[in-house]
């Protein structure tokens, strides 16, 4: 259990979910402001952009914080 811990520290998911929350209110705002929306079509994108998002910026920051882990001890916020 303790792995599954360390695996999703990984992805940040605090940070992913700020992005997420943007992505969904420029989704919202596109479709409100275009045309009376079809909300079978918002609601796939949305879950699209939520998984697509999520999976991609997750992963994104997994590596680089296995590219920077020889630095992370050399900085002063980092050197926990």
């Amino acid at each position: 259990m303790a792995e599954w811990r360390l695996w999703l520290s990984l992805l940040k998911l605090r940070v992913v979910v700020l992005l997420q929350v943007t992505a969904i209110a420029a989704i919202l705002a596109h479709d409100l402001a275009n045309h009376p929306p079809s909300w079978i079509d918002t609601l796939r994108t949305a879950a699209i952009v939520l998984l697509g998002g999520s999976l991609a910026s997750g992963g994104s920051m997994a590596i680089n914080m296995w590219y920077d882990r020889d630095i992370d001890p050399l900085m002063a916020r980092t050197d926990k």
